[in-house]
């Protein structure tokens, strides 16, 4: 018995250190059914010390509900393994009716329910108790993918102010002050999805990327190196009569969403997560005043785990 116990914990102690080495290097080797096998060792190891006690003590007050003679079964060390299989993919996924549900199907005991219920649940609660999450919005967090919890978020009394980044702060295009040229090297410089357009802090709207580029690709080679014209973005106020200036009022968005910086912070939260918004601007009596960005949510909404504060920041350019 010894022999067998000590041979699943080394394979559930080799495999936990194999599945956190291939995990955390993306290879797509999964973590469900080395879970689930790691899970196994351990209960099916805890079910032969089990059995080990009941047959050197038979008549202990644990065993009442068992025969007294050791020679007939009555611990089953595989059903100890399937408990340990559910507990700790509960524990690692944090999955329950889903969980119980998959473990009744792969035994289609109905009697086992019960005991794989109060497994997974007790693996939730201590899980819960060492950390938050489970591995997959852990991993989603690190990584920085853009990706919105479906929980209601409440705030303390913080506003639109403390999760945007300020005017100053931003890369904005001045309507009517680039050239072609300079335009494109803005967007060589920087790789944001979008810029507000302002003219001094007045905003006149939001252009995109991709349709800059599209304006920018139906522009000739001299067109682009043209010193004579500049970029205008505004449909309807021109400072610059119209043979000095290139219209780009095509690449902005129809429709931006704008909201005061004084809003509560739950509110510009909501509308991310609802309207799956990408920007925010946030504006006062027409002026620009700050902007935030879905991934600014994201860092928010992810900033209590480990490490990703310091993986949310951009690194710093030496020069």
């Amino acid at each position: 018995m010894w022999e067998n116990v000590f041979l699943l914990i080394l394979t559930s102690t080799i495999k936990i250190v194999l599945t956190a080495w291939t995990f955390g290097m993306m290879i797509p080797a999964g973590i469900f059914l080395p879970t689930i096998a790691i899970g196994a060792c351990l209960g099916r190891a805890v079910g032969l010390l089990t059995q080990g006690l009941y047959r050197a003590y038979p008549t202990a007050w644990i065993f009442l509900s068992c025969p007294p003679d050791p020679s007939e079964r009555c611990i089953s060390p595989g059903f100890y393994a399937v408990l340990g299989a559910s507990a700790m993919l509960g524990g690692v996924t944090r999955m329950t009716i889903s969980l119980v549900v998959i473990v009744f199907e792969l035994t289609g005991a109905l009697s086992h329910v019960l005991p794989i219920m109060i497994c997974v649940m007790t693996s939730k609660w201590v899980g819960d108790a060492i950390s938050k999450d489970g591995i997959y919005p852990v991993w989603i967090a690190l990584r920085q993918y853009p990706w919105l919890s479906p929980f209601t978020y409440h705030d303390k009394g913080e506003t639109g102010a403390d999760v945007m980044k300020s005017f100053s702060e931003l890369v904005v295009i001045n309507d009517e002050e680039l050239f072609p040229g300079a335009l494109d090297a803005l967007l060589k410089k920087y790789d944001f999805n979008g810029f507000p357009v302002v003219r001094g802090t007045h905003l006149v709207g939001f252009a995109t990327r991709e349709k800059i580029k599209a304006v920018l690709g139906i522009l000739s080679s001299d067109e682009l190196s043209d010193n004579a014209r500049k970029c205008s973005f505004s449909r309807r106020e021109f400072v610059l009569p119209e043979a000095d200036r290139i219209d780009f009022s095509a690449s902005l968005e129809e429709s931006i969403l704008q909201l005061r910086k004084d809003v509560p912070q739950e509110l510009v939260v909501n509308m991310f997560q609802k309207l799956n918004l990408r920007q925010v601007l946030f504006t006062q009596s027409g002026n620009l005043t700050g902007m935030a960005t879905k991934a600014d949510i994201v860092s928010l909404l992810t900033s209590h785990f480990q490490h990703t504060g310091a993986l949310a920041q951009q690194p710093q350019d030496p020069s």
